[in-house]
Parts: structure tokens; C-alpha cells; sequence
């Protein structure tokens, strides 16, 4: 064969391989070398399961429990099902088909579902969990193909929210430029409904919940960053922070003050 430069380099560098005797076209008896088990059908699959559980990491829900009824032990029984159910499970994917960029993160997760046997998870979702849950979401980014955003906010403002996303995965990153904590919390409008945000994030949590989907949520304190995935379907959407006025830095302490959505920070955007 005859390398040019308009010859692929893969190629070139194949055939010069062969001719040294150090790649075999076939077998010495003629015959083709069997597939390679873990060749691209293999890797695409593990990209495939990785990315899908990326995005279980940034979205995986909540425990299904009514913080406002349930007892103390109730919440803690709900978080323990929710994290052995829904969390470790995500985790096992990543341990599997991560990449090798991702494996220590995935230890940090993996310690902090270990210690969660009282079914406190605020060394999942916070602290170094949290970093490692950011860490492979900026992977997953580069190498599932994913949208990235990047949001600011500001007392009491959400800035960089474009009009119009396309539908799909995508990293949202928020950077808190404000004085107090301030959280992302972002909502689907239910097909065929028709009241403006302003009027459902009037009504009682119920009511409410009737009209919109929850999608994703964040919290970032004052001078900090976090991160999170969401699969982003046609509609229209709101992001909005519930934390009243008056909360410290660390989102902590509650302030008793009005929530920052009707001081400004509610946005809303379409996917198409």
C-alpha cells in the first residue's frame, strides 16, 4: 500500500504492522481471528450504560415519604429504601461501565452509601459525595454528548437561562454569585396546562404538584458551584428557588423572609 497524505493514518500505520509481522490478517492456517469480545459493540455498550446511569446520578428522584407527616424514624426507613433501591443500584452501573477517569469518584459514593445505614445521605448528595457526583457529570458531558449549561445566580436572580434548549441530556452547572444559599429547582409544565408559573407556585403544594413535573434539582452556597443532569423533554419549564430571604450563605440557617421566587428568582425556558 501506498501512504499518502491524504491516506488515514490508522491506515498507514496498520499496513506497516503487517509487513513487520507484528499484526496477523488471519491465522496461520488461513482462517480469520475470531471476534474481539471486547471490541466497539462492547464499548459502545458500556458508554450507553454509563451515560444512562450519569444521568440516574443527577436525577435520581427522592424517597418516597411526606417530609412534613412522616416521624423522624419514617424519613430515615424511606431514605435507607431509597438509597439501597434507587441510589446503589446507579452506583454499580458506574462501577461497571465508568471509565477509568470516574472509578475513584465512584469509591467516594460507594463509602458514603456504606455509611448511610441510618439512612442519612448527606454525605451522598453533599461534600466530597457531591464533588464526585459533579466530577462525573463533567465526564459525562464530553463523552455522552450532553448539553452543558451554565447558570449563575444571584440575590435574587437567576442569569444565563437561555429562551429555547434542544430536548436531551444536558449538565446543568450553577455558580452561586450571591450572598445567600440559593437552590435550582427546575419543573416541567403538565401538557394542557394553561395557568402562567406564577399563579401555580401560588397554589398549595398539592394543587401545585397536579400541574408540573419535577425534573432536577440543585443547591449551591454562596461563592460555590454544584452540578446536575437532566433529560430534558419538549415543553415548557421553570427553574425557581424556594429558600427565604434572609437565609445564610451555607443555606443553613433559614431566614424568615419571603421565598427568593417572589423576589425574582423564578426563570422559565422551552425545550423543543
Amino acid at each position: 500500500m501506498l501512504c499518502t497524505r491524504t491516506s488515514p493514518v490508522s491506515t498507514c500505520i496498520v499496513a506497516l504492522l503487517v509487513a513487520l509481522g507484528l499484526v496477523a490478517c488471519g491465522a496461520e492456517d488461513g482462517t480469520a481471528p475470531p471476534d474481539d469480545p471486547a471490541g466497539p459493540d462492547a464499548e459502545v455498550a458500556a458508554d450507553d450504560t454509563f451515560c444512562e446511569a450519569a444521568l440516574g446520578l443527577g436525577s435520581p428522584g427522592e424517597p418516597e415519604v411526606d417530609p412534613e407527616t412522616a416521624t423522624e424514624e419514617e424519613m430515615a426507613a424511606a431514605q435507607q429504601v431509597f438509597a439501597e433501591e434507587r441510589l446503589r443500584p446507579i452506583v454499580a452501573d458506574l462501577r461497571a461501565s465508568g471509565p477509568d477517569a470516574v472509578q475513584d469518584h465512584v469509591a467516594t459514593l460507594e463509602r458514603a452509601l456504606d455509611e448511610a445505614d441510618d439512612g442519612d445521605l448527606d454525605a451522598f448528595f453533599g461534600g466530597e459525595g457531591g464533588e464526585a457526583r459533579d466530577a462525573i457529570a463533567e465526564e459525562a458531558t464530553g463523552r455522552c454528548g450532553w448539553m452543558s449549561l451554565d447558570i449563575t445566580t444571584v440575590d435574587y436572580d437567576f442569569e444565563g437561562v437561555p429562551a429555547t434548549l434542544d430536548a436531551g441530556p444536558a449538565v446543568i452547572s450553577l455558580t452561586n454569585a450571591g450572598d445567600e444559599g440559593h437552590e435550582m429547582i427546575i419543573f416541567r409544565r403538565q401538557d394542557g396546562v394553561d395557568e402562567e408559573w406564577e399563579q401555580i407556585f401560588a397554589l398549595d403544594e398539592e394543587e401545585a404538584m397536579q400541574r408540573v413535573e419535577f425534573v432536577a434539582a440543585g443547591f449551591a452556597p454562596a461563592g460555590e458551584e454544584s452540578s446536575t443532569a437532566a433529560d430534558l423533554d419538549a415543553g415548557d419549564y421553570a427553574m425557581v428557588c424556594f429558600i427565604p430571604v434572609g437565609t445564610d450563605a451555607s443555606g443553613t440557617e433559614t431566614g424568615d423572609g419571603p421565598p427568593h421566587f417572589e423576589e425574582g428568582m423564578l426563570a422559565t425556558f422551552s425545550v423543543r
